[in-house]
């Protein structure tokens, strides 16, 4: 394929390239596993789920160039788990991993999560401790959208 500059191919064409990126060198088992913080705090099924209000992830990636940085990539995090993988809805229930009478997200779809913000970052695939260093700020930032959320409905 030719080079030609992301600027001036069309949204599917982009979308296309981004999802044929070369896959990193290690694959995403290299990531640490999420587990729930204790079994007093349940999951919710990842079947209640809205899909059909949810945007694919590279419609989201593309939407948000500018967020594709180590600085933003909380910022990213959270756009990407509220037009992506939870929506609105599902964040105002829950937090990353359970809290109080709160259930965690998805376990499956918060791994998922954390494999696409992966993928994004390959500086971070010869060293998975500093991903998980910042999946820890990514974490934070979705549980504070989270607090957010639920504090708009009240």
């Amino acid at each position: 394929m030719t080079y030609m500059d992301a600027n001036s191919m069309q949204p599917e064409m982009l979308a296309e390239v981004m999802l044929q990126q070369t896959p990193p060198p290690a694959t995403s088992s290299m990531l640490r596993p999420i587990v729930a913080v204790s079994e007093k705090n349940l999951e919710l099924p990842s079947e209640e789920i809205v899909r059909s209000g949810l945007r694919s992830i590279p419609e989201v990636l593309q939407k948000y160039p500018e967020l594709q940085t180590d600085a933003k990539m909380g910022v990213l995090g959270v756009k990407l788990a509220r037009e992506a993988f939870f929506g609105d809805d599902i964040l105002k229930r829950c937090t990353p991993r359970g809290w109080q009478d709160l259930p965690a997200l998805p376990l499956g779809q918060l791994f998922a999560l954390k494999t696409t913000l992966w993928n994004q970052f390959p500086r971070y695939w010869s060293c998975p401790e500093a991903f998980e260093k910042k999946w820890v700020t990514v974490q934070e930032a979705v549980a504070q959208a989270c607090k957010r959320l639920r504090n708009l409905k009240k």
